[in-house]
């Protein structure tokens, strides 16, 4: 026909017919297909609508078309749709037609409608939910965007979709969001969207965006900070992980994230790290990451790496080296453990790090180390440790521990056994103490240790001893150690001190009194001197004890003394020494010096002047013999004294003498207690008598 007027209703053929229009509004009957009208015509099988304008297409609750939609800037509407509706960008099949073209707007149902398509770019509503363009089409109240390629989801500043986003290989990108983006690994909610499938890349928002999963294995970017992989989706400026699960958080070689990894027990690795990590615990900012929670396992890197906190206990894996735990978190391959406070560093069994200990104020406790352990006062390598900062306090196992040092002052606890201190570090239980140089040990009023004290050139101090202190030459056990090394110098206390050697040579000092050396160890204060051999005591020139001088078979010699000696037989007070024992051999001065005794027999050496022995002591140089009862001389067969042979009723037997002997009575004076003194050829001699017994003939002068 070349027109129409009043027509109301038009049927087509059973083949594909259309209905065209200009800017008109084509409502689709709900129940019938093909049929529909325009408020002045209705029409029945009419399988195609075409619009030369911005034609709308009313969808209503089931209308439908087999043919194609077509429109210039055209609107369908699915808006009193019973069922949800599905509309294909790019003018494929869609619910209510064969196709389309020309549509720049779609409204959906009240259900959840859908958008398809293929690699597009869907950009949503910044203000708007369901609502979003993919440059060509329009569309509102579409709750899912289902793209059958690597379709992108642009989320806008504040886009949203009720339910999914479908690609395969697809992009969700929140780069302008202008809030915190979170989207959920596994498909769940997340920012903007009910749920996803196919989504491969993610692109946070310049906000704190977070990835989210449950038991994922969040792999981050070498290079790229923000950005990673669980094996399935890739994302970039993503600040945050958080895992609901066991989560595992691989560093890689420079991975990092500005936020926090979070997870319920989860795991961070630095394994592949190329520069040294720190991870601190209590969740604060470490190496890749601004902070976390959660975390129960750390890993370290082939580097030297470190663990930090705050006032914390680090357990030491018994086995495994630069292996521990604070309770919390447990480490492996982490050389270094630092505490900005009073750390606990428990060594355990066998634990050790590669690297240092670092502490203000912390403590080392080898109280359950199975082998003894070594302790180095300045922070160098010991027992477990490369090294050390800021210990003050070490406690040592039950085996024979030791703390070394170099040049050190070593002040043991006056009230405990193993425990001192070099005014930097205090230590407990340690059995040894061993300096490289020449340390100096105070032993304080009561300190000791159990095992050695070693020095090159060192100290041992008893200055402040309560009781008196002994000191073996030669390593021994002494007072306040079970042994010693290197010891150059001893100091005694206020007490009888004694220095203790066997077959030593003991040279007293000429000017101080209690004072010496064997040689090899000098000592001040020490009033006694034992050997348990034939030791041999030097007196110099003006040596003395206060105590006693003390051997089996020993020697005092009084070579090179400046002043006239006198030695006590019998053991008592003599010159230069308190007394003595043991001693079988006595060497006079230059001077006229005196042997002493009370009833000895007084054999005189045959051939050497001024020699003799009691049968228990032998002496030579000894110019006088003094008893002080009935002392018997024996003369010998060529005895001789330069000096006097006194006594108190005393004998002089000349019954062995090989020559002739004189004895000359001279001018006698006899004193009141029975000392006879004459003089003889200008000589004065004392000869003791009993006033009315034997004796020579008194010729008073």
């Amino acid at each position: 026909m070349g027109g129409w007027s009043g027509i109301t209703t038009v049927a087509g053929s059973g083949n594909s017919d259309t209905v065209t229009g200009a800017g008109q509004t084509y409502t689709l009957d709900d129940a019938t297909a093909n049929a529909g009208s325009n408020g002045t015509v209705a029409w029945t099988s009419i399988e195609n609508l075409t619009d030369s304008g911005a034609g709308i297409f009313q969808m209503g609750t089931g209308g439908s078309v087999a043919g194609t939609l077509t429109a210039v800037g055209g609107t369908v509407s699915y808006a009193t749709r019973t069922g949800a509706a599905s509309f294909a960008l790019g003018g494929g099949a869609s619910t209510g037609m064969g196709g389309w073209s020309g549509i720049t707007t779609v409204a959906g149902s009240g259900n959840s409608d859908t958008v398809t398509g293929a690699g597009q770019t869907y950009t949503l509503d910044d203000a708007t939910a369901n609502a979003g363009s993919n440059g060509t089409v329009a569309w509102t109240s579409i709750e899912n965007l289902t793209d059958s390629g690597a379709g992108i989801f642009q989320m806008g500043t504040g886009g949203s979709v009720a339910g999914t986003l479908t690609a395969v290989g697809g992009t969700v990108s929140y780069a302008t969001r202008t809030g915190a983006a979170s989207f959920a690994l596994g498909g769940g909610a997340s920012t903007g969207m009910g749920g996803w499938s196919g989504i491969t890349t993610v692109a946070g928002s310049g906000n704190s965006d977070t990835v989210t999963g449950a038991g994922q294995t969040y792999t981050l970017d070498d290079a790229t900070a923000n950005a990673g992989s669980n094996g399935t989706v890739a994302w970039t400026s993503i600040e945050n992980l958080t895992d609901s699960g066991a989560g595992i958080f691989q560093m890689g070689t420079g991975g990092s994230v500005a936020g926090t990894l979070t997870a319920v027990g989860g795991t961070v690795s630095y394994a592949t790290r190329t520069g040294a990590a720190s991870f601190a615990l209590g969740g604060g900012a470490s190496t890749g990451m601004g902070g976390w929670s959660g975390i129960t396992t750390v890993a370290g890197s082939g580097n030297s790496d470190t663990v930090t906190g705050a006032g914390q206990t680090y357990t030491l894996d018994d086995a495994t080296a630069n292996a521990g735990s604070n309770g919390t978190v447990a480490w492996t391959s982490i050389e270094n453990l630092t505490d900005s406070g009073a750390g606990i560093f428990q060594m355990g069994t066998g634990g050790s790090v590669a690297g240092t200990l670092t502490a203000v104020g912390g403590t080392v406790s080898y109280a359950t180390r199975t082998g003894a352990a070594s302790f180095a006062l300045g922070g160098g390598a010991s027992t477990g440790m490369g090294g050390w900062s800021g210990i003050t306090t070490v406690a040592g196992s039950g085996n024979s521990d030791t703390v070394t040092g170099a040049g050190q002052t070593y002040t043991l606890d006056d009230a405990t056994a193993n425990a001192g201190s070099n005014g930097t570090v205090a230590w407990t239980s340690i059995e040894n103490l061993t300096d490289s140089g020449a340390g100096i040990f105070q032993m304080g009023t009561g300190g000791s240790v159990a095992g050695t004290l070693t020095a090159v050139g060192g100290t041992v101090s008893y200055a402040t001893r309560t009781g008196a202190a002994s000191f073996a030459l030669g390593g021994g056990a002494s007072t306040g150690m079970g042994g010693w090394s290197g010891i150059t110098t001893v100091a005694g206390s206020g007490n009888s001190d004694t220095v203790t050697g066997a077959g030593q040579t003991y040279t007293l000092d000429d000017a101080t009194a209690n004072a010496g050396s064997n040689g090899t160890v000098a000592w001040t204060s020490i009033e006694n001197l034992t050997d348990s051999g034939a030791g041999i005591f030097q007196m110099g020139t003006g040596g003395s004890v206060a105590g006693t001088l003390t051997a089996v078979g020993g020697t005092v010699s009084y070579a090179t003394r400046t002043g006239a000696a006198s030695f006590a037989l019998g053991g008592g007070a003599s010159t230069g020494m308190g007394g003595w024992s043991g001693i079988t051999t006595v060497a006079g001065s230059g001077n006229s010096d005196t042997v002493t005794g009370a009833g000895q027999t007084y054999t005189l050496d045959d051939a050497t002047a001024n020699a003799g022995s009691n049968g228990t002591v032998a002496w030579t140089s000894i110019e006088n013999l003094t008893d002080s009862g009935a002392g018997i001389f024996q003369m010998g067969t060529g005895g001789s004294v330069a000096g006097t042979l006194t006594a108190v009723g005393g004998t002089v037997s000349y019954a062995t003498r090989t020559g002739a002997a004189s004895f000359a009575p001279g001018r006698w004076r006899q004193h009141g207690d029975g000392r006879l003194e004459r003089h003889h050829h200008g000589r004065r001699q004392r000869q003791q008598r009993h006033r009315h017994g034997r004796g020579p003939d008194l010729h008073p002068g």
